[in-house]
């Protein structure tokens, strides 16, 4: 048996702990699939395999009635968890319709798309945090991904007031409490639905995971990139549940 085999067998014995987990990174870098199956390969373990519920933090007090309803694109809370949030952009963009051309073109439109995405994405967490029974969940993007287009793609001061909203400040405390998971980018899946905003190049596309690196690093977000190298799906689930087991912060790279 190889030495490989021997560390995933030993990690793969430890108990997974229940945090909230983030994919997250520049588009085209399989995050959705791999939320998708991240939350399937979880739903199939038995309840030995997590730590007991009781490590699970306290649930946040809600400062509005627990009758709240749950806001738009919210997952279907009677589901299994965790529950997945996913796609969330690209239902905005569907029901609120931009051209992908307008994206970078229109910086009004632009922002205020991001802006719409930073302040959903938030709305999500929040009422899933603030429940007399907090909700795990999966994520396929953060409120870091807004910030990240806009200081990319729209003029100062845009995202140093996006860095400045509340929105941002209690997704920034969400995702430090939770696991993220950057997605390398560079991988070989890169293809246009006509939906995404699509990279440039491969610089572009360098540079937008680079800049989530950078960005995660300033606001002081522990984070682990998933690297490109690591392509089999099965074998990014096996990554994530990994760093599940171990409770892993702090940013790592090729290890």
């Amino acid at each position: 048996m190889s030495d490989f085999d021997s560390k995933q067998m030993s990690e793969s014995s430890k108990p997974i702990h229940r945090r909230n987990v983030y994919i997250i990174g520049a588009q085209c870098t399989g995050k959705t699939t791999l939320a998708k199956a991240l939350l399937e390969r979880l739903q199939q373990l038995s309840s030995e395999a997590f730590l007991p519920d009781s490590s699970a933090p306290e649930p946040i007090p809600r400062s509005q009635h627990d009758d709240t309803p749950p806001p738009l694109y919210t997952p279907d809370l009677a589901s299994p968890e965790p529950l997945l949030i996913t796609e969330l952009a690209r239902q905005i963009i569907r029901d609120n319709p931009i051209a992908t051309s307008d994206i970078r073109d229109s910086p009004a439109l632009s922002l205020q798309l991001q802006t719409s995405i930073l302040k959903a994405q938030h709305a999500i967490e929040a009422y899933l945090h603030h429940s007399s029974q907090p909700k795990w969940y999966l994520s396929d993007r953060s409120g870091l991904d807004p910030l990240i287009y806009t200081s990319l793609l729209i003029p100062p001061p845009a995202y140093v007031n996006l860095l400045a909203s509340s929105e941002w400040d209690e997704c920034k405390e969400y995702m430090r409490e939770g696991l993220v998971i950057v997605c390398e980018s560079g991988v070989s899946w890169l293809v246009d639905d006509g939906v995404r905003l699509m990279p440039v190049d491969a610089e572009e596309w360098k540079a937008l995971h680079d800049q989530f690196v950078k960005v995660l690093g300033e606001e002081g977000i522990p984070h682990t990139v998933l690297p490109k190298e690591v392509v089999a799906l099965e074998e990014r689930v096996d990554f994530v549940l990994n760093c599940l087991r171990e409770d892993r912060t702090g940013e790592t790279g090729r290890d």
